[in-house]
């Protein structure tokens, strides 16, 4: 875990999931729709949530170093 802070006016984890959440659905709902994984929501979810997570651990790669 990093320890710096981000700035103030950056959107939380929690927030950030949702946004790109909201991005991927329509766009692998698009394409996807009846995939056992990526046409159901909380699997897209969980890959926002991973975006998020490698988004922090790249972030905090470089500033920690």
């Amino acid at each position: 875990m990093c320890l710096l802070s981000p700035p103030a006016r950056y959107p939380d984890r929690d927030q950030l999931q949702s946004i790109y959440s909201s991005y991927l659905k329509p766009i692998l709902h698009r394409q996807l729709s009846r995939h056992a994984v990526w046409g159901n929501n909380s699997k897209v979810h969980a890959l926002a949530g991973s975006m998020v997570q490698l988004y922090e651990d790249v972030s905090c790669f470089s500033y920690c170093l």
